[in-house]
C-alpha cells in the first residue's frame, strides 16, 4: 500500500503532515486545475471512471490505489477521464494528489445533501428506529443507505451524464490485477450491451424483506415496460426468481460496472427509481443500490444487453466479504 502511494507522487513534494487534518498538506510544483471539458480518447464514443468518495485521508489513499490499478492495466494507453463524486469540500491537495495518477482529466463533482442524504418525504425517526433494530447487520448505516440512494438514482441528475455514452464504475480500495488487452467501451458499443459486471451474489433477506413485492407492483403498473421474449428462459428476471415466483435474492455487484449512462438516464429507469425511491425500503430497511439496479435490469432488459466479464481480473476486500473476480483462461 504505501509503495502504491509513493509511486505517483512525481509532481508533489511533501511538505508538512499536520496533527489536526486527515489529509496531509503539500508545497506543490503545480496547481489542480478543473477541465472546462473531459476531453476524449475515443472517437467512437465518450466514456469516463466513476467514483464516489469522501474527504479523509482513508478514502484518498484507497482511491489512489485503486487508479493506480486501473492506470497500470489500462488506462495509461489510453487515458480516459475520471469523475470523482464527493459530499465533502475536498483539499486543493487531495485533488492534486488524485490527478497526478493519470494523464487523463479527472473532474470532481459535489453532490448536494438531497442526492445524498434522505428523501423530502423520509420519516427521519422511523429511519433511526430501523438502522437501531439491525444492529448486527452488515452496511447499517446512515452513510451506506445515503450512499446506496445516490448510487441507485439521484446520481444521474448531475450533468456531467450528458456528456457520457458510458461510465465504468469502480470501488475506492479494489484492485485491478491484470493487464486488460481491449477496449472495454468499445466491446460495449460494438456488441449493443447496456450494462456489464463481473460478480453475482445474495442478499441477505433481512435487508430486503418487501423490496420484490415493490417490484412487481411497480411491475403491474407498467407491462408495457417490460421487454417481450420468445422464451420465459430469455428472461432475466427469470433468472431472478425461484419456481414459485419469489425472488431468489440474486444480484450483480455493481462496484465494478461499465454501463451505458442512456439506461439509467431512461425514463423506464426514473420511473424506476422514484417509484423505489418513494417506498423508502432504503432507509425503513436496508435497500442496497446493487441490489436496486439488478432488479431494473431483469424488469426492462434482455439476457443479450447485459454482459458478464470472464475477462477482466479484480479483487475486492470488503467489510463484508472478499470477493474476486478471475479471468476465465486464468481460473
Amino acid at each position: 500500500m504505501a509503495l502504491l502511494f509513493l509511486t505517483s507522487l512525481y509532481k508533489t513534494i511533501p511538505a508538512n503532515i499536520p496533527y489536526l487534518t486527515n489529509i496531509p498538506s503539500y508545497r506543490n510544483k503545480w496547481q489542480y486545475t478543473a477541465p472546462k471539458h473531459l476531453s476524449q480518447p475515443n472517437i467512437h464514443l465518450n466514456a469516463a471512471y466513476i467514483t464516489f468518495v469522501h474527504g479523509d485521508k482513508e478514502s484518498l489513499s484507497d482511491l489512489r490505489q485503486t487508479m493506480r490499478t486501473i492506470e497500470d492495466v489500462f488506462n495509461k494507453h489510453h487515458n480516459y477521464p475520471y469523475v470523482i463524486f464527493t459530499d465533502d469540500d475536498l483539499s486543493s491537495e487531495y485533488k492534486e494528489l488524485v490527478a497526478s495518477i493519470t494523464a487523463g482529466d479527472v473532474q470532481f463533482e459535489k453532490v448536494n445533501r438531497y442526492e445524498y442524504g434522505y428523501s423530502n418525504t423520509t420519516d427521519q425517526f422511523r429511519a433511526y428506529l430501523a438502522e437501531n433494530s439491525m444492529k448486527k447487520t452488515d452496511g447499517n448505516t446512515k452513510d451506506f443507505r445515503f450512499k446506496s440512494r445516490l448510487m441507485a438514482g439521484t446520481i444521474f441528475n448531475h450533468a456531467i451524464f450528458d456528456q457520457l455514452d458510458y461510465f465504468w464504475r469502480f470501488e475506492p480500495g479494489s484492485e485491478y490485477m491484470c493487464p486488460i488487452d481491449f477496449d472495454p467501451f468499445q466491446y460495449m458499443l460494438d456488441n449493443q450491451k447496456e450494462i456489464s459486471y463481473s460478480i453475482a451474489t445474495y442478499e441477505r433477506q433481512e435487508t430486503i424483506p418487501s423490496l420484490f413485492r415493490a417490484v412487481l407492483k411497480f411491475k403491474k403498473q407498467h407491462p408495457e415496460w417490460h421487454p417481450t421474449v420468445d422464451v420465459e428462459d430469455e428472461s432475466l428476471l427469470s433468472l431472478m426468481t425461484n419456481d414459485d415466483g419469489e425472488y431468489n435474492r440474486c444480484f450483480f455487484w455493481n462496484n465494478f460496472q461499465i454501463a451505458k449512462t442512456s439506461f439509467f438516464k431512461s425514463v423506464e429507469y426514473q420511473a424506476f427509481f422514484e417509484f423505489i425511491d418513494k417506498e423508502q425500503g432504503i432507509f425503513y430497511e436496508r435497500w442496497a443500490d446493487p441490489v436496486i439496479q439488478s432488479l431494473a435490469v431483469a424488469l426492462f432488459l434482455n439476457r443479450d444487453q447485459v454482459h458478464v466479464w470472464e475477462d477482466v481480473g479484480r479483487a475486492k476486500a470488503l467489510t463484508m466479504t472478499a470477493l474476486a473476480a478471475c479471468p476465465s483462461s486464468n481460473k
